[in-house]
Order: C-alpha cells, then structure tokens, then sequence
C-alpha cells in the first residue's frame, strides 16, 4: 500500500512538474522573441536600402541640378543667395 501510495505521488510530483516546466518555457520563449524582435528591429536594415539610398541619391542630385539652373536665371532681387556648390555631400 505504501508503494502504490509513493508511486502516485511521484507520478503527481512530475505531472505538476511538467506543467510548471511547459509554462515556464513558454513564458520565457515569448520574452526571448519579444527582446529578439525589439532588437532586430532596430539592427536591420529595411530590404529596399539600397533602392532608397539611390532614390535619395537621384533627389539631391535634381535639387542641385535644378539650383545651379536657378542660379543662372536672371533675378531682380540679388540679394537672394543660394546654397554654393561646397554645401553639397561628396560624390554628388
């Protein structure tokens, strides 16, 4: 009788051991995803990078374009300056 009684009892000791256990590993497998997630986030780059640099590389090479043509316009007010050539980022 006192077999049988040890038996259920550590049949029962597992039992709610393994459910705290399962618990326990979800909760934390949700935090360690969350965390991941929020510092991914933050490492990658989009996967369109290189599409937009070039794009923001094409506007300011318009912006100066259409600025030197500005530029050469004839104005009536001299007094309006522009942004000199040095201003600009190299390789534009």
């Amino acid at each position: 009788m006192a077999d049988l009684l040890l038996t259920i009892v550590t049949v029962g000791v597992w039992a709610l051991s393994g459910v705290v256990g399962n618990t326990t590993h979800r909760l934390a497998c949700s935090a360690i995803r969350k965390v991941q997630a929020a510092l991914l986030g933050r490492l990658r780059e989009p996967r369109n990078h290189d599409l937009a640099r070039a794009i923001r590389r094409s506007q300011l090479l318009a912006l100066k374009l259409g600025l030197k043509a500005y530029r050469k316009l004839p104005h009536k007010n001299e007094e309006l300056t522009l942004i000199s050539g040095s201003a600009w980022p190299r390789g534009i």
